[in-house]
């Protein structure tokens, strides 16, 4: 494409002005690709790590509140509380590095598999891997998370013991800390529901983009391309020679049906677009001067690829080097240029020239929209020109078949050498790939942040099991002695399952009000589904409550299962 593009601007200047003023700088658009996802799944990992610290703030105060005698009874020898707050944050760091270091070893594996799993023309791909710079950012992000995170338990735990817990039995001390670890659990849902709520967007609008029509039939259709060399095929006569010999050749192969040449196809990444001037028409400037992708293209490639013919006549063999300059446009062009007036005989021209010849002509035919970028973006204005009268020295073939794609493949390369045993073919695939690679980067993106919520979700789940089987194991004469007097299983099962549906439900009701507010950020990354979208917004609390319940069942099953005489006569 870059050296078409040389070679046209060498023949028109207009043409420079028409399609160079509309590229971004390279940087600037690498910056813009990427900086929307980008910002979304670090946003994601933050949320990760924050429900990650959390959890191990709140199993952190667990443990030092059920290490509550041990303290106390260092502190009864004479432990100093500096020295009770040392220790608990050393065993804190210890498990922090040990944490830390695990999860670098992880994170070179997970870099490299998704590095593997990432579509290969995703820009800076070749950047993503785990150098000094990530590995002393995790040390740090360890260290401070260690201690950070076990500061509080630490000075919790160093109070209690000061305070003195050497009385059998008691537990009235412990509410503060389980209080503690209930607002962070509230925290905890919170974030997971918010990060549930981006990756549920995202999925949605994956499947709704997977439904978007392209404006062609993919199934069943085969394409490789072609470049012609400037010395064998030196002008426009010997370049459409060769083109009709490969079409008239490919259509006797077994199995094809049908087959075609364009210039670009659609959603392979390529465009080109120019400025024309519409007959009878005072000639625009600036913005307002009409637009529109050019495509050369074949009298068969429009129904091999499944592009309807909504009026006029499509090209035919009449269409000829010589003969009266037709084009065929696209609907979205008769809309927007010819919006009150029929666009059939209406004349139009760009700037393009080549041997004396401007591209343009007279309109003889409506064709369906096709999206050339994007499944997301709108169908832009498009106006095709028939080969024979503008050949070019690159092409993309099409082929529709009955057969596999491999069979029809292997025919195609032997029909190129033997018209020219030097002519390489590249970009030979099933036309559905082609499709399928367009939206592989939103389906990267879409299944790391899914990852990552299911992460969070379980993160969650382990918080709220955790704060319910503490607060079981300290309730243990409590329930020991309401099953003594009667208490049924149903009883002690939803005493225990209140509490831990009460925290979920607060933190989903904050959650949602979070997402709700976040979620704004997703608008850009969005299709077909706006950023409050209900059914999300539904189906990722019902989800969220489905997991807390089971996060709750096994600490309930332990309650009922607990033998009333041990239970009064234990200390806790």
């Amino acid at each position: 494409m870059s050296a078409i593009a040389g070679r046209l601007e060498r023949l028109d200047p207009r043409h420079n002005r028409d399609v160079t003023s509309r590229v971004m700088p390279l940087q600037e658009e690498l910056v813009g690709h990427v900086r929307g996802p980008l910002m979304v799944l670090l946003g994601a990992v933050g949320f990760v790590m924050l429900i990650a610290c959390v959890n191990v703030a709140s199993l952190s105060l667990g443990r030092t509140a059920g290490r509550e005698m041990e303290l106390a009874v260092r502190t009864a020898l004479g432990a100093g509380r500096g020295r009770l707050v040392r220790q608990i944050l050393t065993e804190s760091m210890v498990l922090s590095l040990g944490a830390g270091i695990v999860g670098i070893a992880l994170a070179m594996l997970g870099t490299r598999a998704l590095v593997l799993l990432a579509p290969g023309d995703l820009p800076l791909l070749n950047a993503v891997h785990v150098d000094g710079v990530v590995l002393a950012f995790a040390l740090l992000l360890t260290i401070t998370s260690g201690l950070l995170f076990g500061l509080v338990p630490a000075v919790q735990g160093s109070r209690r013991a000061v305070e003195g817990r050497l009385r059998a039995g008691s537990r009235g001390n412990s509410l503060g800390a389980g209080r503690l670890r209930q607002m962070l659990v509230v925290a905890e849902v919170a974030l997971a529901i918010t990060l549930l709520a981006g990756a549920g967007l995202l999925l949605r609008s994956f499947g709704q983009l997977t439904a978007v029509d392209p404006g062609f039939q993919s199934v069943q259709v085969t394409t490789f391309s072609l470049s012609l060399s400037p010395v064998r095929y030196p002008d426009a006569a010997r370049q459409e020679q060769f083109a009709s010999a490969l079409l008239a050749r490919l259509d006797r192969l077994p199995g094809v049906i049908g087959s075609g040449i364009s210039f670009s196809l659609p959603l392979s990444g390529g465009g080109f677009s120019l400025t024309f001037a519409i007959g009878g028409r005072p000639e625009a400037s600036g913005a307002e001067e009409p637009h529109a992708q050019v495509r050369v293209a074949t009298a068969d490639y429009f129904r091999t690829m499944g592009i309807p013919l909504i009026r006029g006549r499509g090209f035919t063999a009449e269409d000829r080097a010589g003969g009266d300059r037709v084009l065929l446009i696209s609907a979205e062009a008769a809309r927007r240029y010819w919006p009150n007036e029929d666009a059939i005989g209406q004349t139009l021209e760009t700037g393009w020239h080549r041997d004396g010849r401007a591209l343009g002509g007279r309109i003889v035919g409506i064709v369906g929209d096709v999206r050339q970028f994007s499944l997301a973006s709108r169908p832009q204005p498009g106006i095709y020109a028939p080969l024979a009268q503008w050949p070019l020295d690159e092409m993309s073939v099409v082929m529709r078949s009955s057969g596999p794609a491999t069979t029809v493949l292997a025919g195609a390369r032997d029909v190129v050498h033997q018209l020219d045993s030097s002519l390489p073919i590249y970009d030979a695939r099933p036309l559905s790939d082609v499709v399928r690679e367009s939206i592989a980067e939103r389906r990267f993106y879409a299944a790391l942040l899914a990852t990552f919520a299911a992460l969070a979700l379980a993160l969650a789940a382990v918080g709220i099991y955790g704060v319910i089987a503490y607060s079981v194991q300290q309730r243990r004469r409590e329930l020991g002695i309401r099953i003594a007097l009667g208490a049924s299983w149903s009883q002690v099962i939803t005493m225990v399952m209140q509490q831990g549906m009460s925290l979920t439900l607060l933190g989903a009701a904050l959650g949602l009000v979070g997402a709700a507010l976040l979620t704004r950020v997703l608008r850009g990354q969005l299709f077909g589904v706006s950023a409050t979208d209900p059914l999300t917004f539904v189906a990722v609390p019902l989800i969220l409550v489905a997991v807390a319940v089971l996060a709750c069942v096994v600490p309930a099953r332990r309650a009922i299962g607990i033998d009333p005489a041990s239970a009064i006569r234990s200390e806790n």
